[in-house]
Formats: structure tokens, sequence, C-alpha cells
């Protein structure tokens, strides 16, 4: 059983998607065909299976949707077991959609369609949050996903859905024994705690001494993105021109069988469409350091943002960085980096600035830092470098230097 059903045709899959692991990240568990869909099984019984079952039906609008003789199906079949209904718009208006499918009208009756802003559907999350707890919907408790799924080793992926499996332990629950005596209770309460800190000294020193892991990589890593061979990515990712070209990809991708810890790195990144770009740091099994470089039509605009993702938990660290000169659609930058233990330093260069921002001009071959970040938990050691999407960015990616310790430094 799942919370919440999502109704969607192929054309929106990245809308369920980024409306899937949203919703996931507050506790809810979701079911969507191209994630949850049993292969070789009668997907006609198993979404009838999936709707009977859960809580609510988020129905996706779009001029696709309406046409789809399958989404009318579910439709139906929601209305036919009284589910909540949430429904968003996506690129068509509520008289045109009630036009096409005057039944959806009726069973939708007065509940309000939203529409989805071209910033993309993760922020409708939030909305759509306020709206389950007014109806009364609580988290079932049960996990969903290939977030939530106890994996192998970071580059097993998700084949089907091109998504970062990340490890999730639970941890299971014992009777407590009751002592025969008070000093019993004391003795083993002592005994526990000798454990706990002989535990955590070993984990510390494992820990510290990541950067001398035998198995980090030592050679220096240049990227010209001539093909995508060197990576585990979302099917979507592109390359043309010695570019990678990233758009609506919140799925990680990253360095297949490379792990660092110590290194510098540089990078040139391309604000395609103004919203900003994304890339991760020591991506392990156990999540990564996410850095947002958000443009002026980003989440936050003008703003270098820190996140740590683990699990299916993404928590923003630290105290935005407001960046020194207004970003700008079609501006190209490099990006230099420096990892040195559980400090992060980052600095941009303002490599070209086109005719249509003719004030910004000036600041061409101008170097300003980001910001620093220092990790006191060092929470990720080690691992692969990465990039994603937190929604509607679109950016592209060139000329990728990876340097490890002893091996020749950032130019």
């Amino acid at each position: 059983m799942r919370d919440i059903f999502i109704s969607y045709v192929e054309e929106d899959s990245s809308i369920a998607t980024q409306l899937a692991e949203g919703l996931e990240a507050a506790g809810y568990s979701t079911w969507y065909y191209e994630r949850d869909g049993e292969v070789g099984g009668d997907y006609l019984l198993q979404t009838k299976n999936a709707i009977e079952q859960c809580q609510v039906f988020i129905l996706i609008i779009s001029p696709d949707a309406v046409a789809s003789n399958q989404v009318d199906i579910e439709v139906v079949r929601a209305h036919e077991t009284n589910k909540h209904f949430f429904p968003l718009r996506s690129n068509i208006t509520h008289a045109e959609f009630a036009e096409r499918r005057p039944k959806w009208a009726q069973v939708l009756g007065s509940t309000i369609t939203v529409n989805i802003p071209s910033g993309g559907a993760s922020g409708m999350v939030p909305g759509i949050l306020k709206g389950l707890e007014k109806q009364g919907v609580t988290p079932s408790g049960k996990m969903s996903g290939p977030l939530r799924q106890p994996t192998g080793p970071l580059k097993r992926i998700d084949q089907a859905t091109g998504k970062l499996r990340l490890r999730t332990q639970a941890v299971p629950k014992t009777e407590e024994a009751q002592p025969a005596s008070r000093t019993k209770y004391y003795i083993a309460a002592a005994a526990l705690v000798v454990i706990i800190i002989g535990a955590a000294a070993f984990f510390w020193l494992n820990r510290s001494d990541a950067g001398s892991d035998s198995s980090l990589t030592t050679t220096p890593v240049r990227e010209e993105f001539l093909n995508l061979k060197a990576w585990t990515h979302p099917p979507n990712w592109a390359v043309g021109g010695s570019a990678l070209e990233i758009a609506e990809a919140p799925q990680l991708g990253f360095l297949t069988d490379k792990r660092f810890r110590n290194f510098t790195m540089s990078f040139q990144v391309t604000l395609l469409n103004g919203e900003g770009a994304a890339w991760a740091l020591r991506a392990n099994d156990d999540g990564y350091y996410l850095f947002y470089l958000s443009g002026p039509k980003g989440m936050q605009p003008n703003r270098f943002v820190t996140y740590l993702a683990q699990g299916d938990k993404m928590d923003q660290v630290g105290t935005p960085f407001n960046i020194i000169r207004p970003l700008c659609e079609g501006c190209v930058y490099t990006i230099s980096i420096k990892a040195e233990g559980n400090n992060f330093f980052h600095q941009i260069r303002i490599d070209s600035v086109p005719d249509q921002h003719p004030d910004l001009k000036q600041f061409e071959g101008e170097t300003y830092k980001l910001g620093e970040y220092a990790d006191a938990k060092d929470t990720f050691p080690n691992g692969s470098i990465g990039f994603r999407t937190f929604a509607g960015e679109r950016f592209s990616v060139a000329d990728l230097f990876i340097y490890p310790p002893g091996t020749r430094p950032l130019q």
C-alpha cells in the first residue's frame, strides 16, 4: 500500500518524479507507473490495485494527459473509490481541460486545480503537504521508491530510473532486559558506555584515515564530454560540442569508480536558462555534499547554497553566500574548487557575458570567492563527483579537471 498515487502520461514523467521525490522526503510513500510498474505484469490491474490501496490521487493534467484513455480510466477508478483528489495543471488552463474532459471537471467538482509553475513541480510540494494535513492524510510509515531501498555500492544505480540508490539501515527493535538488581544494572550500563566509546573511537579513527585509503583515485581526471562512458547518469543527460548538457535532471549523475578525499577541481559552466547549476562532491552510498549556484531565475537568486544529501533528505547547511556580481542567463563561468579534509573552498571566474547583458560586460575576466564551507562532522570523508538539478535548471558543463594530491595543481 502506498499513500499517494500519481496519475500522468509519459510526457509528464519528470513532473511525477519531482513530486514523488519531494513527497517521499516528507515521509509519504508514492506510486507511479514508470518506477513502480512491474515488467511483464498487467498494467491495468497494477494501476487499479495501486489506486484502490492509496489514500490520495494526484492528477497531473496536461494537453497530453487529457488525450489519454489510460489516465481517464485512472480518474474514474479514483472517483469510484472515493480518493482525495489533488489536481495539478501543466500547460493547460482549467477551462481548456474542462472543455476537453467534462467528466473530469464533474469528478473534481469544486476542487481547485493548481497550475504547475515554469520552475518545476518541486515548488508545489509544500502546498501539497499543507493540503494533505488539512485533509487529515498522514504518512503510513511505509517506505517506497529506489532511494529508500538498501543497495550495494555507489556505482549500482537503478537502471530503470537512473537514480542513485542511497543506503538506509533499519534499526531492529529489541525488548529491554530488566536487571535482576541495581548492581547488575550499573554494571551493564558501564559496559555499554565502554562499548560505545570504543566503537566511536574506532569509527572516528577509520574516518580520519580516509585520506590514505588505497582505493582513492590518485591520478588526474580530465573530462571533455565526447561521450558519457565514464559516468553513471540519468537517461536525459546529453553531450554535444564537447559539453555536457543537463536539463531538469534531479537524479544525481556521477563519475563511475572514482573516489576522492582531498583534491582540486575546475570546470566551465554555462547557465542556459538562468536558473542555475548544482554539483555534488564526495558522493557515496551514504549521500553527498551538494553545492547550488542559483542564477537570477533560481530558487535563491544570486546566492551560493550548500546542502547535505542523506538518504532521501536534502538539508541546507550554513548561510547562503551572496554572489558579488549578478549571474546572468547565457553567461559562462569557470568554477574552481579545493577540498581539503572537512573544508571546501569555491571561487568563480566570469569567462564571457553575452551581448544582451551589456551592464555585466565590464566584469569579464573577474574572479572572486564563492565562500567556504567546513563540515565539523566530516559527514562524507570521500566519494565521487557529479551533477544534478533541483527543478527546471538547464546548464552545460565543459573542461572538467580533477587533481588528487601530488598531481599537477590547477592552473
